[in-house]
């Protein structure tokens, strides 16, 4: 749908009254013969195929892509192909409105910026697009300068540069949704590079096996000089750290995965997160089975760096000094609502500032604890928190750190007395709804919310109704499980129960709408990956 309406979009690049639509290769058959013949706000439909070709847009508003993506059950192949002779397209120009849609970009090779796809400045979206196997000295398989980008559901895989091996992105403002990065290869950057003056919005994604080079590099994510904002997205088994910020703008992560990451590096601090400078908020993440050569291989941060992190969860990371956390500057890291567990050697180095968090072998600070947290799967991933944790209602609703509230939590969001530390608030800390819904109440819960990989609903319609149903609809409004099919459609009084396994959705915000008698009850929930 959103695909849809962006290319609806484009008809506004231009004040002709009607675009055209050009066939590769019926009406002509090169794409850049097809591109001197158009006007600004055409089309160029492109049929399955490989076109070797290098194609330059100066100042363009086209698309170009393939209408069969958008007729269902087609998987058209169209590949432009470099030849190792270049960047294979290269955009430039502040008029520059140019919409790529399920192209696939290969053997781009530059000795300067963008071996697959060169861009700069003007507007530029990726949609359903795969930049493969390209090379570059910056931005092996993209790079963009002062663009507006947008990218949604795309690969970038298996490219290789000195730095931005993936992508590399200087200044503009850019959205990069359901992307993934994957096996790029790079001296320093090897997945995603946040340049200077860039500010980059990332959610729903992937950076994974990014690689070294001759023992350096193999960053995940480097946010250099660029603002970043990250939600629901992980950064997993980069051979080098997984997040590297060296910025004095705003940086936020919230709700990410960084795990399996510096297995490759021998003689760096850190392997999770490091903070070489700047100040950043980290909510609501697992930084686990990170390995590091040398000291802080969870968190590490740096002399010029400061970081907070809020109901996190740091665990099972592996250094040579300390493995949790270490901050070089005494109080320049914060921890709140968060676990530190099972880390060696050691939980935390440095003097970091702690209070309301569960660190094994105890910490001097406010409301700490040092009990096991009794996660309940933390080997597979799942950081929920059973009944019997010591960590539930063990943390704070509001608290401030260097004049700045970081910790802010409406009653509504609190479920028991006080939060739950970690990632997940668990609804075995509520105090009265454990007790079972009344058999009249019209009632809908969720737990554990948010969730990791499966979630138990728990409902009552009021009286026995025939007319029930109960589903799981994404941010669309469009249904992904119907969780009574195939059940007995008259609902007897009382509480009822079911589980809603996500394996085949992807990470975000979802909602469960019961209907009955009616009357619609809705909860939004959210997951993790």
């Amino acid at each position: 749908m959103v695909i849809l309406l962006l290319l609806t979009g484009i008809f506004t690049f231009s004040s002709k009254a009607v675009s055209v639509v050009i066939h590769v290769p019926s009406d002509y058959h090169s794409i850049a013969e097809a591109i001197h013949n158009t006007s600004d706000g055409d089309t160029i439909d492109v049929s399955s195929g490989t076109y070797h070709e290098r194609l330059t847009l100066s100042n363009r508003q086209l698309t170009i892509g393939s209408s069969a993506l958008f007729n269902p059950g087609n998987r058209p192949e169209v590949i432009f192909d470099g030849d190792g002779n270049g960047p294979v397209i290269s955009i430039n120009g502040g008029r520059s409105r140019i919409i790529l849609v399920g192209l696939t970009i290969t053997d781009g090779d530059n000795d300067g910026f963008g071996g697959g796809l060169a861009a700069s400045d003007g507007r530029l979206e990726l949609l359903k697009c795969s930049i493969l196997s390209n090379n570059a000295l910056i931005g092996g398989g993209l790079s963009c300068e002062n663009v507006t980008l947008v990218m949604q559901d795309c690969r970038i895989e298996r490219n290789s540069a000195n730095d931005g091996a993936g992508t590399a992105i200087f200044g503009g403002e850019s959205i990069i949704e359901n992307g993934i990065f994957a096996s790029n290869r790079g001296i320093r950057t090897a997945g995603l590079l946040v340049g200077q003056d860039a500010v980059v919005s990332i959610s729903n994604s992937l950076i994974q096996a990014s690689r070294v080079v001759d023992g350096t590099g193999g960053v995940g994510l480097y946010c250099r000089e660029g603002g970043m904002e990250m939600r629901l997205t992980s950064i997993i088994s980069n051979e080098g750290p997984g997040v590297i910020i060296e910025t004095d703008e705003s940086v936020e992560i919230d709700s990410c995965r960084i795990s399996g990451n510096g297995a490759r590096i021998a003689d760096q601090n850190g392997a999770g997160i490091i903070c070489l400078s700047g100040n950043s908020i980290i909510r609501r993440s697992t930084i686990y089975s990170n390995r590091s050569g040398r000291t802080g291989a969870g968190v590490f941060i740096d002399s010029t760096g400061e970081a907070a992190f809020v109901n996190c969860v740091i665990y099972n990371n592996t250094g040579v000094g300390v493995g949790g956390v270490v901050c070089a500057v005494p109080g320049s890291l914060f921890l709140v609502n968060s676990v530190i567990w099972r880390n060696s050697p050691g939980s935390a180095g440095g003097a970091p500032t702690i209070f309301y968090s569960d660190i094994e072998g105890g910490f001097v600070g406010e409301g700490n604890i040092s009990l096991a947290p009794r996660f309940d799967n933390p080997e597979g991933g799942n950081f929920e928190l059973d009944r019997d944790s010591p960590c539930l209602n063990a943390g704070i609703s509001r608290l401030e750190w260097r004049g700045l509230t970081i910790v802010d939590y409406p009653d509504e969001e609190v479920i028991g007395s006080a939060p739950d530390l970690g990632v997940f608030e668990s609804q075995f800390g509520r105090n009265v709804s454990d007790e079972p819904l009344q058999p009249s109440a019209f009632a809908l819960l969720t737990f554990p919310n948010p969730f990791n990989s499966s979630v138990t609903i728990t409902y009552s319609a009021g009286l026995e109704t025939s007319t029930t149903r109960l589903a799981v609809c994404d941010i669309s409004g469009r249904m992904v499980a119907d969780l009574l099919t195939g059940r007995m459609p008259v609902l007897r009084e009382g509480e009822h129960k079911v589980v809603w396994d996500a394996g085949l959705v992807g990470a975000g915000v979802y909602f469960v709408r019961l209907e009955a008698g009616g009357k619609v009850a809705t909860q939004k929930i959210l997951l993790l990956r």
